[in-house]
């Protein structure tokens, strides 16, 4: 398996430079790897995988993909003195997918790509908030990847795990009248596109061209109020749930905070989750709306997938 993800990321180039050319970038000064490159990271972290959980292939190909994001993460904070990698964890699973989109094996590639995003979660939070997004099953899950993560470095390091009892079984989503469907996604991930045929869609970037119909949509983000465009936004938003039992909300939703709405609904996902190369391609062939690169990139590295504690059900389109 490992020669075969070696071989894609040969394949595979950004701007004219492979992946396997950008992963031999090493750490710069992190005092948590000193084992050099990050490919030499990702080895050691599969190989700790294939050791510890023989027979879990998905965890393997997550393991060994779980940071090839950090090549377009990388930067050196001035203030600190340090290099940082922030955002590497989602910006990854943009990375990885054009990886798996070309592995012709059976795999489940949800499960894949979760487990990259979130690798680094029992760091990043507490007990209590780990408590609030994870139940056992899904916390047990990401504690392999997070496990072999700490110990496949030089110096290796002790995993942050805590009682699984601490846990919920799993969480129960309310029963109500009301349902909102959330579109979830990065800009160019074809939201607007899916929405095409929906009804009863609340959606800023539309509110920001009714503004202006006779600019494109770059122009007229410059021009908007962006105050006011929230404004509207909340009130088309309340009006929408006071008049229909089913309403869509047309906004990226990258994060946990930003799916948190004060109306009392059940509410869903569609989240749409494509491959870096086909969201920069994408872009360039935005007529009157190409975003800049560096605008897209800060959106991947904010990316969460939905997590149980939400209490959404949740739908993933690749």
């Amino acid at each position: 398996m490992k020669n075969k993800l070696i071989e894609i990321f040969k394949e595979l180039n950004y701007n004219n430079i492979s992946l396997f050319d950008m992963l031999q970038t090493d750490h710069g000064d992190s005092p948590y790897h000193k084992e050099g490159s990050i490919l030499t990271h990702l080895e050691m972290v599969y190989n700790k995988a294939v050791e510890l959980y023989p027979d879990d292939k998905d965890l393997h190909i997550a393991c060994f993909l779980h940071d090839v994001g950090k090549p377009f993460c990388k930067f050196y904070d001035t203030e600190a003195n340090k290099t940082r990698f922030n955002g590497h964890e989602s910006f990854s699973v943009f990375v990885a997918l054009d990886v798996l989109n070309k592995l012709n094996i059976d795999m489940n590639k949800e499960r894949i790509l979760k487990l990259i995003q979130r690798h680094a979660d029992p760091y990043k939070y507490s007990l209590k908030n780990l408590k609030k997004l994870y139940d056992k099953e899904t916390y047990k899950d990401v504690i392999k990847i997070h496990t072999c993560d700490t110990l496949g470095r030089i110096p290796a390091k002790e995993p942050v795990i805590y009682d699984i009892n601490e846990f919920k079984d799993s969480f129960d989503i309310p029963v109500r009248a009301a349902k909102i469907s959330l579109m979830v996604g990065p800009q160019c991930s074809g939201k607007s596109t899916y929405l095409k045929y929906y009804a009863n869609v609340v959606s800023r970037d539309e509110i920001i061209e009714l503004m202006f119909p006779k600019l494109n949509y770059n122009e007229a983000f410059k021009r908007a109020d962006q105050d006011l465009v929230n404004k509207c936004f909340e009130v088309m938003l309340q009006k929408c749930y006071k008049d229909f039992n089913y309403i869509v909300i047309d906004k990226m939703h990258l994060t946990v905070k930003s799916r948190r709405y004060n109306l009392k609904a059940m509410y869903d996902t569609n989240t749409i989750v494509v491959g870096l190369k086909t969201l920069l391609e994408r872009n360039n062939k935005r007529a009157g709306k190409q975003i800049n690169k560096d605008v897209i990139f800060d959106s991947l590295k904010r990316f969460q997938f939905v997590y149980p504690g939400e209490l959404i059900t949740d739908n993933i389109i690749f």
